[in-house]
């Protein structure tokens, strides 16, 4: 349904109904300093066998050293620029790897929280080429929350999405 609601005043309408509300939760756990970018060059790295040195626009050019199998020259990713701080707590800075300076991080998306599977550097939609360098949380809408709700027995014209939608348009 097309609402102006916030989510808490979401939850309250539905607590009115008398549909409780258990707990609202995000989509994706907290991370900050992530921004879209474009692999645009990748090298061997001149002192390691398993490592890359990608060329990353994010509207300026940084030097990420990845160890990742499935990075490829212009795919779409996730990049955590120095001071980031992923959902795992750690903090993302400048590191020298082999006599190289890495400026960031390429994350997969379980090290954004955002999927339990690890298949590699998170490849991002072509359809967001114009956007390099905008925060990733705020492009792909990460923010969005979800209502967990505890159905009575009483209510079960509220157990679809359906029904909740009709309880809210009222």
């Amino acid at each position: 349904i097309d609402t102006q609601l916030d989510i808490n005043q979401i939850a309250e309408h539905l607590t009115m109904l008398g549909i409780e509300v258990d707990s609202i939760k995000s989509s994706v756990p907290p991370f900050s300093g992530v921004v879209l970018g474009k692999v645009f060059d990748i090298e061997k790295h001149p002192n390691a066998d398993k490592l890359l040195l990608c060329k990353v626009d994010i509207g300026l050019e940084l030097n990420i050293i990845c160890g990742a199998k499935n990075v490829e020259k212009n795919m779409l990713v996730a990049c955590a620029l120095e001071g980031a701080v992923l959902p795992s707590g750690i903090k993302i800075k400048k590191t020298k790897m082999r006599g190289l300076t890495s400026e960031g991080m390429l994350c997969s998306e379980k090290e954004l929280g955002i999927s339990d599977i690890d298949n590699g550097i998170m490849s991002i939609d072509v359809a967001y080429n114009n956007f390099l360098g905008k925060d990733l949380r705020d492009l792909l809408d990460l923010d969005e929350k979800i209502l967990d709700l505890k159905i009575t027995p009483n209510r079960g014209d509220c157990l679809s999405v359906r029904g909740i939608a009709r309880e809210l348009s009222t």
